[in-house]
C-alpha cells in the first residue's frame, strides 16, 4: 500500500498505474457508475493531486516518445 506522504518521484511506473486504476474505480464507485459500464464518467474525473514537479521533470508528448 502507497502512504499519503509517498512522493510521487518515488514511485516506479507500476505503482504509478496502480495508483490510478484505483483512483478511477473509486471515483467510478462513489458515482455508481461502475456496474453500467459507462465509461463518459472518466472524462469528469477531477485531477489526481500528486504534488509538486521536481525541477527538470519534463512530460514526454507522443510525438517525442
Amino acid at each position: 500500500m502507497i502512504s499519503r506522504d509517498t512522493r510521487i518521484t518515488d514511485l516506479t511506473v507500476d505503482e504509478l498505474l496502480m495508483l490510478i486504476r484505483e483512483a478511477v474505480r473509486e471515483e467510478l464507485r462513489q458515482r455508481g457508475e461502475a456496474s453500467t459500464g459507462e465509461q463518459t464518467a472518466l472524462l469528469e474525473l477531477d485531477p489526481l493531486h500528486v504534488g509538486p514537479w521536481p525541477e527538470g521533470l519534463k512530460l514526454l508528448s507522443r510525438e517525442e516518445y
